[in-house]
């Protein structure tokens, strides 16, 4: 049901506009898609902690002829070397029964500036803690695991946007 506001805008000294605005409130409410999210835990080491990059900047992306379902997140802004500048999990085999394969990187610090990489190849014999659903447009992908240097790493990522080519 439409319903008014009336607005007087002063204008100089003297002078008022007056102004009757209409806004119509919907019937319904319209959902709103949830955006990209990923998260990198690290449990151990020099940049242990929780890390959600800002979900503008995730890109989920699944591509039948390259046979990848991925979900990363880059910055590519001069950072600190702490700073999370890079993170990305992949599945190479999304149409594939059985157990997945792939990888997983996370970066800290600026690209040109030696930065701290941690990554995982995740082959299929040894693909446990790599996860996958997709459904459509939506999807989630999930890792847990060590690097080779031990060091411990979740990340999972919900894909409510997902790019396809």
């Amino acid at each position: 049901m439409p319903r008014s506001q009336r607005r007087t805008l002063l204008l100089g000294r003297a002078v008022a506009l007056s102004v009757t605005v209409s806004t119509a409130v919907p019937a319904r409410a319209v959902a709103v898609a949830q955006p990209n999210m990923l998260r990198v835990v690290i449990a151990s080491g020099p940049h242990a902690g929780t890390y959600e990059p800002p979900s503008a900047g995730v890109i989920c992306r699944y591509s039948d002829m390259e046979q990848h379902f991925s979900a990363a997140y880059e910055n590519f802004d001069r950072i600190g070397a702490t700073a999370l500048s890079e993170a990305e999990i992949d599945v190479s085999n999304p149409d594939d029964s059985g157990p997945r394969r792939g990888f997983v990187r996370v970066a800290f610090g600026d690209a040109a500036r030696r930065p701290t990489i941690y990554e995982v190849s995740v082959p299929k014999s040894q693909a446990a803690g790599l996860t996958m659903t997709r459904a459509g447009t939506t999807g989630s992908l999930a890792f847990s695991g060590r690097t080779s240097t031990g060091i411990a790493l979740t990340l999972s990522a919900r894909c409510q946007a997902i790019a396809t080519g």
